[in-house]
């Protein structure tokens, strides 16, 4: 990829809508009407597919007003990389503290703010992407499926991630690049973005290994094989009892560890486990929603749609049209 510094130029808001339009629905500019023929930032600015499923946004600009900004982001992934910034961001009123880096999970449509000050520096990358995409046969492949999974299924979760030398590397020779211009150069970029993503994405498997490692090794085990036999289906009818007899503990003993160790109880993995074995059958599968339903041990639909949006942010019906 070309490697010159891009020019900076003056920015209007048309441009800046237009490029938003991309990743966001109705951007607009609130508060203070400014006259469309001023410029409202200075430096560069971009929102660039890279493929159907990811789109690099780079700012490296300087407010020339006071001025927030609102739109609408639909369901996605989000990843940011920060060298600079002073501007407010927040996710539905909900105000995101930027670190170095950090991706966000989005389950469902937020209103998005940034709120910045006249001559505030912002230099940003950030990474928009369908956990579709992300996910591609991750749940067949790969051991830390559940980890990632967890995450992108909770809305609005957030991981601070501390970029490698190597990353931020990248991340710099990205802003410092004029936008590419070959296929070549277009397929390097790809390449540098979905090694961030890779980091990033490591980051969080690594901090969940360290949290579990300071569970006793055998009691980690053993709750091993609880999750394993939850996972399998092989617990659905059984109730707390029979599960805690089958590794020889007391419920309440079970219970304890179980929370310690996945942050949760036995029944609520459960519940939220045959409703991910029920998302996974309509995805995969193409099951209707009532065998869905049943997957995830409901005998009405409505109740499962019910609980399949509180869990995941979205119907099972829309699930479906995606597909």
């Amino acid at each position: 990829m070309h490697s010159s510094v891009p020019s900076s130029k003056a920015i209007y808001k048309d441009h800046i809508v237009q490029q938003f339009s991309l990743v966001s629905n109705q951007y607009r500019f609130v508060g203070p009407q400014l006259i469309d023929e001023t410029p409202v930032l200075y430096g560069s600015f971009s929102v660039m597919p890279l493929n159907r499923h990811l789109i690099l946004h780079t700012a490296d600009v300087i407010n020339l007003h006071n001025m927030k900004t609102q739109g609408q982001l639909e369901d996605a992934i989000k990843l940011a990389i920060v060298v600079n910034v002073q501007a407010q961001v927040s996710y539905d009123h909900q105000q995101l503290h930027l670190n170095k880096a950090q991706p966000v999970s989005l389950m469902s449509p937020v209103l998005f703010t940034r709120t910045g000050k006249r001559d505030e520096y912002e230099r940003t990358l950030s990474l928009t992407f369908s956990r579709e995409w992300l996910y591609g046969n991750l749940l067949d492949s790969i051991d830390e499926w559940r980890t990632l999974y967890d995450f992108t299924q909770t809305h609005l979760a957030v991981h601070h991630w501390m970029p490698s030398r190597q990353a931020m590397a990248i991340a710099m020779q990205i802003l410092n690049s004029d936008p590419c211009s070959t296929p070549l150069q277009c397929l390097q970029l790809e390449s540098q973005c979905l090694s961030l993503i890779v980091e990033a994405f490591s980051s969080l498997l690594s901090t969940v290994q360290e949290k579990n490692a300071r569970v006793p090794l055998r009691i980690y085990h053993r709750m091993q094989e609880v999750r394993d036999m939850l996972e399998s289906g092989a617990a659905d009818q059984l109730s707390m009892e029979e599960i805690a007899k089958q590794v020889n503990m007391s419920e309440s003993t079970l219970q304890r560890h179980f929370r310690q160790t996945f942050n949760m109880s036995v029944f609520e993995y459960l519940r939220r486990n045959r409703l991910q074995r029920a998302m996974v059958a309509m995805q995969k599968e193409g099951l209707g929603i009532a065998q869905a339903a049943h997957i995830a041990g409901y005998n009405s639909p409505a109740n499962f749609s019910t609980a399949f949006r509180r869990a995941f942010g979205i119907t099972p019906g829309k699930l479906k049209d995606r597909f």
